[in-house]
């Protein structure tokens, strides 16, 4: 069978159906983006009773979110030991922190919303097939010690090919992501939030009040947050301080309890997987082979080492859906948040430093 070009979420589960823009409109936030970033500000905005209008170019999850392999996990890209070495072990502290943090967060929501999306606790691995890398690994391993994190080594990876160790994060994160982007869109909608799809951004403009323009009229806001991807605002400077970089990704059937974890190895690029249970189909999902946008131009050939890795130490697979996504990576390893350059009312909060995160 032909492998569908959607991902596993977004060919299996695609949240709500919402009308672009039709008049003017008045809000005091405006949420560019409708991803897992502007639903999560979106619905705490509107818990917190503000009247909130959430704009999606496209479609709910047709961004990154919806291209993600959906692990949610503390060992963040950049690793810990570049943390220490470029921030100092105190922010390193606040990183491991903070996605510990935002797991907690997504399981509470899980629970007092009843929203139906697989959430998870499992134990995340970082590991390694090669001797030679388990140095580099150890030093990780002290690393994450030293940021805070609920590290220990262990020999014994619940995979079934040979690794010769690995860091293990107990209490890690996975879900069915969008389907935990529709429970979230449906609390925040009950607390008054705006929904537009196909609704373009073409302009974040600071004034009294701001005004945000698209291409299908002009939504005013006392504040405005921009979740998209690709910046909207301040393209200029922010584009100097990040780089994309195209990932891929497989799913297959699986018998049920196949793998039970979250599994990261040392290769460059490197490869995730681990496995979703969607109704009574359990999928293993593969992700890997990321390299800069644009200095790629045989996709295929990556989906090839991919399903060659995959089917190496997995045994024979037939994915009935294989995806990529563009991800946006700062420089320096970690996400941009906060205000923009000169502006008091308008902030961003959608550059990330870690593949895996959902």
């Amino acid at each position: 069978m032909k492998p569908y070009t959607d991902s596993l979420w977004t060919a299996t589960r695609r949240p709500g159906s919402f009308a672009p823009l039709a008049a003017p409109l008045d809000v005091d936030v405006a949420v560019v983006g409708g991803g897992i970033t502007g639903i999560t500000a979106a619905l705490i905005l509107s818990r917190a009773g503000k009247r909130v209008a959430l704009l999606e170019r496209n479609t709910i999850a047709s961004g990154e979110t919806g291209n993600t392999t959906s692990h949610l996990t503390e060992a963040v890209d950049a690793r810990y030991k570049t943390l220490i070495k470029d921030f100092g072990e105190d922010n390193a502290r606040f990183v491991a922190q903070s996605s510990r943090d935002a797991i907690d967060w997504i399981e509470a929501i899980v629970r007092e919303a009843g929203i139906d999306c697989g959430f998870a606790r499992v134990p995340g691995y970082l590991y390694t097939e090669r001797k030679q890398d388990l140095e580099w690994l150890a030093d990780e391993l002290d690393a994450a010690r030293r940021a805070g994190g609920p590290v220990e080594w262990t020999d014994a990876v619940p995979l079934p090919f040979r690794t010769e160790g690995a860091i293990r994060w107990d209490h890690q994160g996975q879900l069915y992501a969008t389907a935990y982007l529709e429970g979230l869109l449906k609390e925040a909608i009950a607390h008054g939030l705006q929904v537009f799809e196909n609704t373009a951004v073409v302009g974040v403009h600071e004034d009294a009040p701001c005004r945000v323009e698209t291409d299908r009229g002009t939504v005013r806001a006392g504040d405005v947050f921009v979740a998209a991807n690709v910046p909207v605002n301040n393209r200029v400077l922010l584009h100097t301080k990040i780089a994309a970089y195209r990932s891929y990704a497989i799913a297959a059937a699986v018998p049920t309890g196949f793998v039970d974890g979250l599994f990261w190895d040392t290769d460059d690029p490197y490869h995730d997987t681990r496995t979703q249970t969607i109704g009574s189909t359990t999928y293993l999902i593969v992700g890997g082979e990321d390299h800069k946008t644009g200095e790629e131009t045989d996709t295929e050939a990556c989906f090839e080492r991919l399903m060659a890795y995959a089917t190496t130490r997995f045994g024979g697979m037939s994915p009935a859906f294989r995806w990529s996504g563009q991800i946006i990576e700062p420089v320096d390893g970690l996400p941009y948040i906060g205000r923009d350059a000169a502006a008091q009312r308008v902030c961003s909060g959608s550059r990330r430093g870690s593949r895996p995160i959902a």
